[in-house]
């Protein structure tokens, strides 16, 4: 009975320090840094829209600090809008990817758009960054 306490203090002793040591461990793992965003055009025409003189689409040009799945949102500025996204794996480094005014299969209409980046690794996940889109209708 006397060597069971013990060890099972000992046991209590060495779980606590392993659960102490686990979160700092964590701490030190950073995520995906995002940096260098951008867009290449800031308005885009619609879907079936031609004469405005804009371009079909734009280019997201961003750098990743370690290769991520990173989440692109497209969301109308009126809170009632529409939103839309597209996942991409993306390698670390300088990257592009293509935006056009059909996102996820879905044709955004004309309007006032955020692009709302964040990149996912096995790491973290980074902070979201925001950008600014156009999307051009007939009318101007």
């Amino acid at each position: 009975m006397t060597l069971a306490r013990p060890t099972v203090a000992l046991a209590g002793a060495l779980l606590a320090a392993t659960l102490l040591v686990q979160p700092a461990e964590a701490s030190l793992r950073q995520g995906p840094q995002l940096s260098e965003l951008s867009l290449t055009e800031p308005a885009i025409h619609a879907v079936g829209v031609t004469g405005t003189g804009l371009p079909k689409k734009t280019h997201l040009l961003l750098t990743l600090s370690e290769p991520s799945l990173v989440r692109i949102r497209v969301k109308d500025t009126d809170p009632y809008g529409l939103s839309r996204a597209l996942n991409v794996d993306l390698p670390a480094g300088a990257a592009d990817v293509p935006i056009s005014a059909r996102v996820d299969g879905t044709k955004l209409p004309p309007g006032k758009y955020r692009v709302v980046v964040k990149a996912h690794s096995p790491n973290g996940s980074s902070d979201k960054k925001y950008l600014r889109l156009k999307i051009v209708g007939r009318n101007g």
